[in-house]
């Protein structure tokens, strides 16, 4: 079912590589969107895998690209972390709303396996994408440690 997910110790070093060049891009006086989203989608697909960054690259064909915004004194990093969770958050609730609108649900008996099947790959890909986001906010607070259950939590933890 998810075979393919990346496990979190493979997935690091992609994404940091990832999360460093868009702290990069956004610390740049010229930032744009055209420099910076590419770097988030990568953090995104070494996080989860191809799939997560196909999903992602559709949700942006629909959708413009934004900067992330600056969130009161929030650095760089924290600002792209949190981008990066938006976006992926986005790009899954898209997937979500197509695979309804094709009409996969659980209340369709014949389609109902299929829908729960679906359900849990998008819970298990997001499961994924949630752990790396982790990881990157606790590199700046590592003494956080277990007590850190989602991204967002580890961002608003931190120092």
């Amino acid at each position: 079912m998810t075979d393919d997910l990346p496990v979190l110790a493979d997935a690091l070093p992609g994404a940091q590589r990832a999360c460093a060049l868009a702290v990069a891009h956004l610390g740049d006086d010229s930032a744009r969107p055209a420099a910076v989203v590419p770097a988030l989608v990568r953090l995104l697909e070494a996080a989860g895998g191809p799939d997560v960054g196909n999903a992602v690259r559709a949700h942006l064909e629909r959708y413009p690209a934004q900067l992330p915004e600056q969130l009161g004194t929030d650095e760089p990093r924290r600002r792209v972390l949190r981008a990066a969770g938006g976006l992926h958050r986005a790009a899954l609730d898209d997937l979500a709303r197509a695979l309804t609108g094709a009409g996969l649900t659980r209340q369709d008996p014949a389609r109902g396996e299929r829908a729960a099947y679906a359900e849990r790959v998008l819970a298990a890909r997001h499961e994924a994408v949630d752990a790396v986001l982790v990881a990157l906010a606790q590199e700046d607070a590592p003494a956080l440690g277990a007590v850190i259950g989602t991204w967002a939590e580890a961002l608003s933890a931190a120092p």
